[in-house]
């Protein structure tokens, strides 16, 4: 870092009433723009022929200067050092004409106006100011809007993007597979000069957009590179509900209601139409209903309701039996049309005669 310091440098030419034409003060730019945690040099080098009794280091505090270092060459090289800076501070200026200081792990609080002054004898005074930049990179979250977005809903707000306590601030920008816009805004100046800079994304949802991804995209003078922050959408919908059968070892028939849903179903209801359920028959909390083998009682139309916040949905399905070769077997019938018009078709088709006298169970599943 100290070669690039001294590769800023810059003479400054100061000119006083009392002053040699001549004298001079060099230091590494008026302006220093450094990045929090950095460690940098406050070079401060005296140009003069005359005799240096004395460097004194002052920061601007409420529109004044404060000493917080002075050094007499005069006297045996006394130094006072008032150390504002928690240790970081140190002198390392080599013989009288050297006035550099060195502050090590740049904090928010150092950025201000130093200025560098020389005693000269016989002619007074010479001096120069350095001001100090501190760059704060940003504290990047993404933050979900409170209402969670619902599918076909509209645009909504999907979520905010945050650039926090940054300086100066930052710019945010959003990239997404989808059409989608964003606006962008900043707080005003803290008075550490921190700036938070925030953008809403909003979309109009789909359910196809649950589970993607969008990103934010975050510049500012202090990152190296862009950071990127991924954001998984989650978007709120209830489309359909599907039911499976399934036999199970010890052959009896379950029955599955599957619903492609988020959130997941607060509830699963099945019914069977124009009956109650035989006592044979068992449902689970989660959406499955056992029944045993296949008796006349358990025919009919078989419907699960599933609800989550968004609505419902439901399925049907029939189950036949009948008799073949003195015993009772089953076509299953999934259907979400009139349970006639699929009975119709499969039986019709001569589905019911492919069925083998060693299979219980037989599926006839409608494409609708």
């Amino acid at each position: 870092m100290c070669c690039s310091l001294w590769a800023e440098t810059l003479t400054v030419l100061v000119s006083l009433t009392l002053g040699a034409a001549s004298d001079s003060i060099t230091t590494n730019g008026g302006s220093l723009i450094r990045d929090l945690g950095d460690d940098t040099q406050l070079v401060c080098h005296v140009n003069t022929k005359q005799v240096v009794s004395q460097l004194t280091w002052q920061r601007k505090r409420d529109e004044q200067f404060i000493n917080f270092f002075i050094i007499v060459f005069s006297n045996g090289r006394n130094q006072h050092f008032d150390d504002n800076f928690g240790g970081r501070m140190s002198f390392v200026g080599q013989g009288e004409r050297n006035g550099t200081m060195e502050l090590k792990n740049i904090t928010l609080n150092d950025d201000g106006i130093y200025k560098c002054i020389f005693t000269l004898f016989p002619h007074g005074l010479l001096q120069e100011t350095l001001s100090l930049s501190v760059r704060v990179p940003p504290i990047i979250v993404i933050e979900p809007y409170p209402d969670i977005p619902v599918a076909d809903s509209g645009e909504s707000n999907i979520a905010t993007c945050l650039a926090k306590n940054a300086k100066p601030g930052a710019t945010i920008n959003w990239e997404s597979p989808f059409h989608f816009s964003f606006t962008q805004s900043a707080t005003p100046p803290a008075p550490n000069g921190t700036v938070t800079v925030s953008s809403p994304l909003r979309l109009s949802p789909t359910r196809e957009m649950n589970g993607q991804h969008v990103y934010c995209v975050v510049e500012h003078p202090a990152l190296k590179s862009p950071e990127i922050l991924d954001y998984k959408l989650n978007i709120h919908y209830m489309k359909s509900v599907t039911i499976t059968a399934v036999k199970t070892e010890q052959e009896s028939l379950q029955l599955k209601c599957f619903a492609d849903a988020n959130p997941s179903p607060i509830t699963y209801t099945w019914t069977k139409e124009n009956d109650s359920f035989p006592k044979s028959i068992t449902e689970q909390e989660d959406g499955i209903l056992t029944l045993p083998r296949m008796t006349p009682d358990l025919a009919g139309l078989y419907a699960c309701e599933t609800y989550n916040k968004v609505g419902s949905a439901k399925a049907f399905l029939y189950l036949y039996a009948g008799v073949i070769a003195g015993k009772y077997n089953i076509v299953i019938i999934a259907c979400g049309m009139l349970v006639r018009e699929v009975y119709n078709q499969c039986f019709n088709m001569e589905m019911a005669p492919q069925v083998r006298l060693d299979e219980p169970f037989r599926m006839c599943t409608m494409s609708l």
